[in-house]
């Protein structure tokens, strides 16, 4: 098992691709830095398969969600699941993103007309994620 340290550039685009997946906004360069920097001390290494699958999903731009629901239920402590919370707790506390995390009005109608189609979606993300991992060698 060799162990690895992400370059600076691969980080950013880690960056760009799972914020571009999650969020319509665009990326304050400062997050891009700070995810850096985050990823840095919380994993500063990561073994040579991880580092490999973190390039393969963003150089193939894979379903990050999908990879992730599937590789969570495997394995709660996996690198994608860390590095996905690492660029959610530096987004989150961010005025433009506040309605992503926050929901200001009652709008019980409009959420259970959301939360039904993710409950479908559900058992598909999953499919389809374990077939991204299958099918691209993810580890």
């Amino acid at each position: 098992m060799d162990l690895l340290v992400q370059s600076e550039e691969m980080l950013k685009r880690e960056a760009e691709y799972f914020h571009g997946r999650f969020f319509r906004e665009a990326l304050p360069s400062e997050v891009v830095e700070r995810y850096v920097a985050a990823n840095r001390i919380c994993i500063p290494v990561v073994e040579s398969g991880t580092a490999a699958s973190m390039e393969k999903l963003v150089s193939h731009h894979l379903d990050v969600e999908a990879v992730e629901y599937a590789f969570r239920l495997k394995n709660r402590d996996n690198a994608l699941t860390r590095k996905i919370q690492i660029l959610f707790y530096l987004v989150e506390v961010r005025c433009k993103y506040f309605d992503y995390f926050f929901n200001s009005k009652k709008q019980r109608l409009r959420a259970a007309g959301s939360i039904l189609p993710a409950v479908a979606m559900a058992p598909y993300k999953l499919l389809k994620g374990k077939y991204l991992i299958r099918r691209y060698g993810l580890v």
